[in-house]
């Protein structure tokens, strides 16, 4: 996502593909969420489920915003109303890691 932010003197790609991509991606990884739910990290599963209804939901109004105008400032904080969200997968991986360091 960031390299679609325009900064620096290089031309970034479009951020609509940037975005497109990380819909495709969230889609992808939503289709898969089950598989990871287990009782031992249910509200770690719970939380990024959230996230990725939230991040995906973002998506379409950094489309909006990101059709209007160029402003960095305001491209940053669309960019960041849907990478933000995801946060709350460190929190689930951190949970998911120590499920595999416990002894059987």
């Amino acid at each position: 996502m960031l390299g679609c932010l325009p900064v620096g003197r290089v031309d970034p790609a479009p951020l609509s593909v940037g975005l497109a991509l990380l819909r495709d991606e969230l889609a992808d990884v939503r289709q898969d969420l089950a598989d990871w739910r287990v009782p031992e990290v249910e509200a770690q599963w719970l939380a990024a489920e959230a996230a990725l209804v939230e991040a995906a939901d973002a998506i379409d109004a950094a489309e909006r915003i990101a059709a209007t105008t160029t402003e960095l400032e305001a491209l940053l904080e669309a960019v960041g109303d849907v990478v933000t969200p995801l946060d709350a997968w460190q929190e689930a991986e951190r949970g998911w890691r120590r499920l595999r360091r416990q002894p059987p």
